[in-house]
């Protein structure tokens, strides 16, 4: 069911076609779609008004089950993007009807079943939002929950090239990743009462949770520091220092900044932010992610 608040935006929502001669994006909330790979994709704009000319990007994944409209409530990046002055981008999985998730390797349903082509309609999509003169190239960033947090550990392995930085959120890796093709900063978030994505790795738990015949158990939480420490060639063990909301651990002498917050409190949510689900965990309030990530990409830049 759409938010009430997406469906009033609604009525002002520009419908892009998939001409390569499609204008910027329109200030404000816009729906568009685009021809990826051979597929039809569809995605979400918003744009503050303020903007002129390239601007940041952020890209905003959502978890597997939801939809580019989960994503904006749940992050509440808009709010944020007016602020700081970014654009902010939700692109959608596939899938049946409102049920969309994304190829992340090893997960997950639908686009890992029919082997979905992911990481192109990302490409494509960054190349198409430079192109439109929307984004700058040097300041794109990915971020996304659960299975498009996953997605974006392999966005930011996949194309280092295209991507500043990348911040997943709830999320793991797999443990048989091969080394990024460039050090790409990375800011990794997770909740130590997570259990459908649990830090100790494994299967997940929870209603309506059934792994995919191809799905493969998560590594634990502490396998995705350690390849972006390697991957990011830091020369030093990372340090950490706890807070009662976090326990923070940050590489030394890395080629690209490599952070990691661990949430004692935190569960299946977006910390911070706007519940995904009826039924789904409650977000701790006493961490912000989105203002973090933000903060952390605004700091990073591809050379140009």
């Amino acid at each position: 069911m759409r938010q009430a608040g997406l469906a009033m935006a609604a009525a002002m929502m520009v419908i892009a076609s998939c001409a390569s001669a499609e204008p910027a994006a329109p200030a404000g909330l816009a729906e568009h779609q685009m021809l990826s790979r051979g597929a039809e994709r569809s995605y979400l704009t918003y744009t503050p008004r303020s903007l002129k000319g390239p601007a940041p990007l952020v890209l905003m994944l959502h978890g597997g089950g939801g939809n580019s409209e989960n994503g904006l409530t749940m992050s509440g990046f808009n709010t944020l993007a007016e602020r700081e002055g970014f654009v902010a981008v939700y692109p959608e999985g596939s899938g049946k009807r409102r049920f969309k998730t994304w190829n992340a390797g090893h997960c997950c349903a639908y686009a890992l079943e029919q082997h979905v082509d992911d990481v192109g309609f990302i490409s494509d999509l960054i190349d198409r939002l430079v192109a439109e003169g929307v984004a700058d190239p040097s300041r794109v960033y990915v971020t996304g929950m659960s299975n498009g947090a996953m997605m974006t550990y392999r966005i930011g392995r996949e194309l280092p090239h295209k991507v500043a930085a990348i911040a997943p959120v709830v999320g793991a890796m797999f443990g048989d990743e091969v080394k990024a093709g460039a050090p790409v900063a990375a800011l990794i978030i997770t909740g130590e009462q997570d259990t459908r994505v649990p830090a100790a790795g494994g299967n997940g738990s929870g209603r309506g949770l059934r792994p995919a015949p191809n799905d493969r158990p998560y590594a634990p939480a502490d396998h995705a520091l350690s390849y972006w420490l390697k991957s990011n060639a830091c020369s030093g063990q990372a340090q950490a220092v706890s807070t009662p909301a976090y326990t923070l651990r940050q590489g030394a002498g890395c080629k690209a900044p490599t952070l990691w917050y661990s949430l004692p409190e935190g569960g299946h949510a977006w910390p911070g932010g706007g519940r995904g689900t009826r039924r789904g965990d409650a977000p701790v309030e006493n961490f912000d992610a989105s203002t973090i990530i933000w903060e952390f990409f605004s700091a990073q830049e591809l050379p140009r």
